[in-house]
């Protein structure tokens, strides 16, 4: 697996946000977006949008499965997603896998 592809994509300030709080979107740094901009072949502004868009897709995308999980060794929960400690991350806004087992024991 090649992690370079993935390093330096994503500006996430977080900073503000309340803890447990739905996570704020992303932003793409000048490396994706010039690498969006330069595979779809469309202008700058255009591309920082695209990049922004498809950033935001793929946390989406992650997140809507995420579960609190316990390692191996017993340490957690930790958000499958991301892996920081749930629910501080806030994924769990996002995911559409919570509440499965009481909807299926009340059924």
């Amino acid at each position: 697996m090649n992690d370079g592809e993935f390093t330096a994509i994503i500006v996430n300030d977080g900073g503000t946000r309340p803890v447990m709080s739905k996570p704020k979107p992303f932003n793409a740094t000048n490396k994706f977006i010039r690498h969006v901009q330069d595979n779809l072949n469309i202008p700058e502004d255009q591309a920082v949008a695209a990049a922004d868009w498809v950033l935001n897709l793929m946390e989406r995308y992650g997140a809507n499965t995420a579960q609190p999980m316990f390692d191996m060794e017993g340490t957690g929960p930790n958000c499958s997603w991301c892996g920081m400690i749930w629910p501080l991350c806030g994924h769990q806004h996002m995911s559409s896998n919570l509440g499965s087992d009481e909807e299926e024991e009340a059924a």
